[in-house]
C-alpha cells in the first residue's frame, strides 16, 4: 500500500537542507509570479500532500520566505530594467551613433511641418524607491503621428522619412497594411536616478535639456502635465521662463487628474498637509487612526495582542491590517475601510496595550499625568 504522505515518507527520507531546497523555493516563487496564483497556494494541505508524494525530501516554501524571495526577484528585475533603460538613453545621448534619437527627431520635425506649434504634450513624474533610498525621474513627450501594422503583428510609429527609406531599400514587405493609422506616440525623453535636489529650478532645467535633445523647440510644446508634488508647478514655470524668448505662446501646465482627485479628497477629509482643510477635526482623527494602525502593523507584540482579542471573539477569518501610504491614491480610503471592519477588535486591543503592564504602558502614564494636570486647572 502507498504510504500516507507526511508520515512514513518523512521518517525514511531526510529533508533537504536550506541551501538544497532554496532552488525549489525559487521555482515556486516564479510559479506564483507567472501564474497569478494566491500567495497561500503552497500552504494548502492538499498541495503539501501532493508535493510530498512527488518529492518527500522537499518542504514547500512558507509564506514569509515566499515574500522575501519574490521581493528579491522583483528587485533584480527592476535593477536590470533600470540599468538597461539608463544605458540605452545614455548611449543615444552621448555617443556618435544617434540612430535611437534620429527616428524621434524625424517624427518631431514632420510634426512641425504639419502643425507648426503646440503639437507636443509632455509629462514628467518622480517617485521614491524605499528599498534603495533613491529617487527616479522620467520625462515623456506625447505626439500624434502615423503608425503602421507590421507582418509580425506589431503596430509601430514610423516617420515619413523612414517609410520612404523602406520603400527605396525594398523593405516595405515588412508592413502588412500600407494605410497608416494616426495614434498617440509616447517618446521617453529621459529616465534617470535624480541625484540633485528636487527644486523647481533643477527640474525645469532638466526638462529643457531633455526636450532639446531630440529637437523639440520651445514653440512645439503646447502643454506639460506634472504630478502632485509641491514643486511641480515651479518646474514648469522655470521651463517656460528659460524658453520665453523662443516661444510665441505660454505652456499650458496642469496636474494629472489622479493627483488632483487625491488632493481634493485630502482637503475634504482634513488630511492634507499643503492647503487649508475643509474638515480639520475629522483630519486629526484620521491621522491619529493612521498612527495607531502603523504601530500595530510594525510591531509583533501589538499584533499578538490584536490576534489574541480576535481569537477570544471567535474570529476564524480576519482581514489584514492596512496602513495608508499617504502619497498613494485611494490609500486613506482602504485604511479607513480596514479600520471600520476591525473596529471592535482594534478598540479593545488598544485598551489592552495602553494600560498598566501593557505594551504601551508609557503612553498610559503620560496620559494619566495629563489628566492630573487638567484636574488641577
Amino acid at each position: 500500500m502507498p504510504q500516507k504522505p507526511g508520515t512514513g515518507a518523512v521518517a525514511i527520507h531526510k529533508f533537504y537542507s536550506f541551501e538544497e531546497d532554496l532552488y525549489h523555493h525559487i521555482r515556486e516563487a516564479l510559479m506564483i509570479l507567472s501564474t497569478g496564483c494566491p500567495m497561500s497556494f503552497f500552504n494548502n494541505p492538499f498541495v503539501k500532500d501532493w508535493l510530498s508524494n512527488l518529492n518527500p525530501k522537499h518542504r514547500p516554501v512558507y509564506r514569509l520566505k515566499l515574500l522575501r524571495i519574490i521581493r528579491c526577484i522583483l528587485d533584480v528585475l527592476q535593477n536590470e530594467v533600470i540599468e538597461l533603460m539608463c544605458l540605452i538613453i545614455s548611449f543615444a545621448k552621448f555617443s556618435t551613433y544617434r540612430m535611437f534619437f534620429n527616428q524621434m527627431h524625424n517624427i518631431v520635425l514632420e510634426g512641425f511641418l504639419k502643425y507648426r506649434n503646440s503639437f507636443i504634450a509632455s509629462t514628467s513624474d518622480f517617485w521614491h524607491d524605499p528599498m534603495r533610498k533613491m529617487s527616479f525621474g522620467a520625462a515623456i513627450a506625447n505626439i500624434m503621428t502615423n503608425h503602421y501594422r507590421f507582418c509580425n503583428g506589431l503596430t509601430l510609429a514610423v516617420s515619413q522619412t523612414t517609410f520612404e527609406a523602406m520603400m527605396r531599400d525594398k523593405c516595405i514587405q515588412l508592413i502588412s497594411i500600407m494605410t497608416p493609422i494616426i495614434l498617440r506616440l509616447q517618446m521617453l525623453l529621459d529616465f534617470l536616478c535624480f541625484a540633485y535636489e528636487k527644486t523647481g529650478y533643477n527640474i525645469g532645467i532638466w526638462l529643457e535639456e531633455n526636450h532639446r535633445a531630440i529637437g523639440i523647440k520651445p514653440d512645439y510644446i503646447g502643454s506639460h502635465t506634472v504630478d502632485g508634488a509641491g514643486n511641480a508647478g515651479a518646474s514648469v514655470a522655470t521651463l517656460e521662463l528659460h524658453t520665453s524668448e523662443e516661444r510665441s505662446q505660454k505652456i499650458v501646465a496642469d496636474k494629472c487628474d489622479a493627483h488632483k482627485c487625491n488632493i481634493t479628497a485630502n482637503i475634504a477629509s482634513g488630511t492634507s498637509d499643503h492647503v487649508t482643510n475643509l474638515n480639520p477635526e475629522l483630519g486629526e482623527d484620521l491621522k491619529y487612526l493612521h498612527e495607531w494602525l502603523g504601530k500595530i502593523e510594525r510591531s509583533g507584540e501589538r499584533k499578538k495582542v490584536l490576534s489574541t482579542v480576535q481569537a477570544q471573539h471567535g474570529r476564524k477569518k480576519t482581514t489584514r491590517i492596512e496602513t495608508a501610504v499617504t502619497t498613494r491614491w485611494n490609500s486613506r480610503h482602504s485604511e479607513t475601510v480596514c479600520a471600520n471592519t476591525n473596529q471592535y477588535d482594534i478598540d479593545i486591543a488598544i485598551r489592552r496595550m495602553v494600560c498598566v503592564g501593557g505594551v504601551d504602558e508609557q503612553l498610559y502614564i503620560e496620559c494619566d499625568k495629563k489628566r492630573f494636570l487638567w484636574c488641577l486647572h
